[in-house]
Formats: C-alpha cells, sequence, structure tokens
C-alpha cells in the first residue's frame, strides 16, 4: 500500500462514518428559523424565535460542513450541513448561512425592517459578479446563465413583494 492510498482509505472512512444527511428547506426571516422536512409546510422538523438563538457551533461529526443551532433554554438544537452544488462547496454554504442567520438575528429586528432592501441589493450584487465573472471566464453553460438570470428575477419578485 502506498502513502497516498492510506489518505484514500482515511478520507473514504470519513465519509461512511457521517452520520446520515436527509435534505430539508429552510426558512429564514427577520424574526425566526424554520426547517421543514419537505415543500410542504405542515412538514415542520424544527422553529426557533432568532432573539432565542443561544449559540450556533461546529458540528462535532462534521465541522467543515456542518453547524449546530441551539436555542437560549438548550431544549431545541438542529444539525444544518452544506450540500454540493455546482456553484458553492458545502463548507462555503456554511459560512454564508451562518453570516445570514447572524445577520437576521442582529440587525433585522427593527419593526420597519429597513435592512430588506440592503439584503436584496447585495444578493444581487452576488449574482450579478458570479455571472459576470462566468461569462470572463469563458463558461457559457446557457443553463446556469438561466437559472441566475431566474434567481434575479426571484429577487426582483420578492423585492416587489417586500416594498408592498
Amino acid at each position: 500500500m502506498k502513502e497516498g492510498d492510506l489518505e484514500v482509505v482515511k478520507e473514504n472512512l470519513r465519509q461512511f462514518n457521517k452520520s446520515p444527511r436527509v435534505p430539508a428547506r429552510v426558512v429564514l426571516n427577520n424574526k425566526t428559523i424554520l426547517v421543514f422536512e419537505s415543500d410542504d409546510y405542515q412538514t415542520v422538523l424544527f422553529s426557533m424565535n432568532l432573539e432565542n438563538l443561544k449559540s450556533i457551533e461546529n458540528f462535532s461529526e462534521d465541522p467543515e460542513d456542518c453547524f449546530v443551532l441551539k436555542d437560549c433554554t438548550n431544549e431545541k438544537r438542529v444539525v444544518l450541513c452544506g450540500f454540493s452544488s455546482g456553484m458553492e462547496r458545502p463548507s462555503q454554504q456554511k459560512r454564508e448561512w451562518i453570516k445570514q442567520i447572524y445577520f437576521f438575528r442582529d440587525k433585522c429586528q427593527d419593526e420597519g425592517n429597513l435592512y430588506t432592501d440592503e439584503i436584496l441589493l447585495l444578493k444581487k450584487r452576488a449574482l450579478e459578479e458570479e455571472a459576470l465573472e462566468r461569462r470572463a471566464n469563458g463558461h457559457k453553460d446557457k443553463e446556469k446563465m438561466e437559472r441566475i438570470s431566474a434567481k434575479l428575477e426571484k429577487l426582483q419578485n420578492l423585492a416587489m413583494i417586500v416594498c408592498k
């Protein structure tokens, strides 16, 4: 067995020993975070008021890609993990989600919610920059560009709803 082979075996064992992961839908707003088992809103697995968020910690079984949300009573907790997509690695998703959760908890508690437009603008800019970067790098995958355009359109629609 070569030295590199041992590393491959260790990585495979690490992947094998992970807890099973179940897809979920996570909805975050300025007051709550909700985790649903499916698209059906009656399948709530976890819910918490953001003001009760005690901590966000790395998940011991997979600290790179997963984190644990705990409420201040320590009675509620949920583990969330990023997933591989064509655009982001799980660790990138994890960092972004944590940043957004803290932002919503700490900055969006205003009744007037002055930050909603700022959030939408930041997301729109990020999507536009990503589209420009893909074009600059020669990635002209039409399907991916259509998805980015669809995301931009959804954000614009969300902005219209928020403004009403």
